[in-house]
């Protein structure tokens, strides 16, 4: 299993150039799984919780501008940011992409420093944006405000609790390292291992108790996984 880090889903025809990029953005520390055509990133973001897409538009099976609709309407809470990588330089092509939901536009070729710089600076102002609601199956997360719904109904969850609770659902399907929970859920103050322990064995009974489609596990001696509910 993958321990928690920032995960990119490039959406990339050109073989050669996608390998280019994976691998100079694997040495920069991040996790990229690629995309070959439209197709196989809606199946990757149907498998697997990406904390930012890299999206060409000109893609076989078509149009770039189709997934990042897709992702602004029918996923609506758990879109990732979305940079739009492409050959398409002109203004009414960066006027479409930026209006149509993406959180930047990058024109090739670019010197890969560039791209990294902006994958950063994206993920920051995504951070930094506090308000973003998380929907994964029938549990809703508003982090913001610390509010879990599951099946409509507020769950009574504690903002510990539901703080937790988006942690893990933005790296679903990731595991999460314990002192990457400690460091986000316990900022004011240390926590203790009995601490943790206690708080993640009641996160996991709220959300059996109140039939949630999500399944919370304790990795031994790494940290915590989420994942969809068989």
């Amino acid at each position: 299993m993958q321990s928690a880090t920032n995960k990119l889903l490039l959406v990339e025809d050109d073989r050669a150039l996608a390998a280019d990029l994976s691998e100079a953005l694997s040495r920069r520390g991040w996790s990229v799984t690629g995309a070959l055509g439209l197709a196989a990133a809606r199946s990757a973001l149907g498998r697997e919780g990406f904390d930012l897409v890299l999206l060409d538009l000109s893609l076989p099976d078509g149009n770039g501008m189709e997934l990042l609709a897709g992702l602004r309407t029918e996923r609506a809470g758990t879109t990732p940011p979305v940079i739009v990588i492409t050959a398409q330089d002109d203004l009414v092509s960066r006027v479409t992409g930026l209006g149509s939901g993406a959180d930047d536009y990058l024109t090739k070729p670019f010197p890969v420093e560039e791209l990294d710089a902006r994958i950063r600076a994206v993920l920051r102002r995504a951070a930094g944006a506090g308000g973003q609601r998380l929907l994964i199956e029938n549990v809703a997360i508003d982090a913001a405000a610390g509010i879990v719904t599951i099946d409509g109904e507020p769950a009574g969850f504690t903002p510990r609790e539901a703080m937790l609770l988006a942690l893990l659902a933005r790296h679903l399907g990731t595991v999460v390292a314990r002192t990457a929970v400690v460091d986000a859920v316990f900022a004011e103050k240390p926590a203790t291992t009995a601490a943790l322990e206690v708080l993640v064995h009641r996160l996991r009974r709220r959300l059996a108790d109140a039939h949630a489609r999500v399944a919370l596990h304790t990795i031994k001696g790494i940290g915590y996984l989420l994942v969809r509910a068989a």
